[in-house]
């Protein structure tokens, strides 16, 4: 049976992640305070998604691979979370090509990841050790920056839960019902090595030629450059490490 392994999270859209014990999630915005923040680099209305959602409005890992390894610090709980002051300025003076960024915050509102709707992302473990061994080199699992790592399933296997855009399977995380939306469209972000902050793999290149020898390409787009898969929160819940993963 398949089962949890590993949860992060990811306040500042870009940054490192946070490892956790278990996840809160909910039918708003997937992950809560999960890509809650963004530096934003274009001028924009700070209390929603960019229009027609351009992630190239943010600062992020696709255009500047420092943010891999930038480990965010924040200050309070609840409602008064927030990314602690001294940092967002010591970062804005890191990142000189955007000082004149501003930082958003939904609140918990919306969320500000790549794809909208109230997402959780799943990396199952042994389709990145297949990937490892065609590269011939160890892949850090952050590069692909997901919420859910999952042990305990054959390599691939993710992908027989994607029956289509929008998918219509579902699975059972512990308590939490989600439908499998879509495989994982990779971008630039996962060049960014999270130890260095430097792009130093191709890894667009390395997933379409891996994906391809398995004829595999995404229900949405139909590209082989895929990496994991997203589930669409059903019912509000907590995720934990170590729960099971059913398909429905």
């Amino acid at each position: 049976m398949p089962r949890i392994a590993d949860l992060r999270r990811f306040p500042l859209k870009g940054a490192a992640s946070i490892a956790e014990r278990q996840l809160s999630v909910n039918t708003v915005v997937g992950v809560a305070d999960d890509r809650r923040f963004a530096l934003r680099h274009r001028p924009g209305d700070l209390t929603r998604r960019a229009e027609n959602y351009n992630k190239f409005d943010y600062v992020v890992c696709a255009n500047t691979s420092a943010m891999a390894r930038e480990r965010a610090r924040f200050v309070g709980d609840g409602a008064d979370y927030r990314l602690e002051p001294a940092y967002v300025t010591d970062l804005k003076s890191r990142l000189q090509s955007f000082s004149d960024m501003q930082l958003q915050d939904s609140h918990g509102a919306y969320h500000l990841g790549d794809t909208g709707g109230p997402q959780v992302s799943f990396l199952n473990l042994a389709t990145l050790r297949a990937l490892e061994e065609f590269a011939g080199t160890e892949i850090n699992p952050d590069r692909f920056r997901m919420n859910v790592g999952i042990e305990d399933l054959p390599a691939f296997a993710e992908y027989n839960w994607v029956d289509g855009f929008p998918g219509t399977r579902e699975i059972l995380v512990g308590k939490v019902r989600m439908r499998v939306d879509d495989a994982c469209e990779r971008c630039k972000a996962p060049h960014a090595n999270p130890a260095t902050g430097e792009y130093d793999m191709n890894m667009l290149a390395l997933l379409m030629e891996f994906m391809a020898r398995r004829d595999y390409r995404s229900p949405h787009r139909g590209v082989t450059s895929v990496m994991g898969v997203f589930g669409v929160v059903l019912n509000d819940g907590v995720i934990n490490i170590g729960d099971e993963i059913t398909l429905l």
